[in-house]
Order: structure tokens, then sequence, then C-alpha cells
């Protein structure tokens, strides 16, 4: 079980100890190996460090994601390399890398996005907030320009961790609440 620390960050229960991440990250991809590497790069620099890296690459024949997803693995135990068999599309690919997920929650990134260095740990703390209800975990849009971060800015008007119930959650995405689809 994580443990509150004294500055308020949250440390799980290390791998190895237990056997099962506490949060797998999957990031489906497929011919963005420079996208690849900066994604990649904000998964492993977490505040969080209880978690597993599912890249699942979409490529057939391999190609250059897959070396560089490799190189990860061979750096870093909580990286694992997955390859379809045959091209599934981007739904396919995050479906089948969610499948082999290993820890009590899943986060889905794809290629061209990256985390926020206290994302994991803030998605955990909202998703203990209560039984039964649903926590929706806001995080920071950050654009780039050229491959280079230019400014992170709030978007929307909700708190980043928010508790709501179930039927409240499921009403705001089907009104499109933008606040809640991030």
């Amino acid at each position: 079980m994580p443990k509150i620390l004294p500055d308020g960050r949250i440390r799980a229960h290390m791998m190895g100890q237990i056997g099962e991440p506490l949060v797998s990250v999957v990031v489906p991809t497929f011919r963005r190996p420079s996208l690849l590497v900066r994604a990649v790069e904000s998964v492993l620099a977490q505040s969080l460090e209880d978690f597993e890296l599912i890249i699942c690459d979409d490529e057939d024949p391999p190609g250059e994601s897959r070396l560089i997803a490799e190189r990860f693995a061979a750096r870093d135990p909580r990286v694992r390399v997955l390859a379809n068999d045959g091209t599934r599309g981007q739904a396919g690919n995050l479906n089948f890398a969610m499948s082999r997920a290993r820890g009590a929650w899943i986060k889905p990134l794809y290629d061209d996005d990256v985390l926020e260095a206290e994302c994991l740990e803030r998605m955990v703390a909202g998703a203990q907030m209560a039984d039964g209800a649903v926590a929706i975990v806001r995080c920071l849009s950050t654009p780039f320009n050229n491959g280079k971060r230019v400014r992170g800015e709030r978007r929307g008007r909700r708190a980043l961790v928010e508790q709501m119930s179930a039927s409240d959650a499921l009403l705001s995405m089907y009104l499109q609440d933008v606040d809640v689809g991030i």
C-alpha cells in the first residue's frame, strides 16, 4: 500500500517486494521514434517510482521505434516492450498493451504526449480518495513548438484532483464536459 511521505508525496511499495507494480503506463507507438523518446523519458522521470512502462509497437516489420524501446528496456527493468502480430491500428494497439498490464491502475500515454513529473502520483492519490467514487485527475497541457517546450498552462475550471460520484462523471462525459475529459 502506498505511504504518504512527510512532504506529502506518495511512495508506493517497491517492485520486487510484492511483484506487481502499482501503475502500468502503456504507450502504443507507430513510427514516431523521436516523439517516443520524449514520452518515455517523461514516464521515467515520474516522482512515483512504482510503475511498469509497457511500450507496444505496431510496426510490421519492426522499425526504429522498436529499437529505441528495446534500448530503454535494457537500461530500466520497469520497461517492457511488446509487439503486435501484424498491425492493429491505434485502438487495437492500445487495447493489446492494456491487456498485458500488471498494475493495479493503468495510465494510457500516447507516443506524442508527455507526463508532468507528478502525474502518476496525483493519479494514485485521486484514485484512493474514497471507495465508490470517481476521481478526476487533471494534468497540465504543455505545448511544444519544433520539439521544444513552450510553456505549461492550466486548462479548464476544475481542481487538479476532484472527487465526484460515478453518475456525475458519466453525465459529464455524456454532456462532453471538456474538463472531465482531460
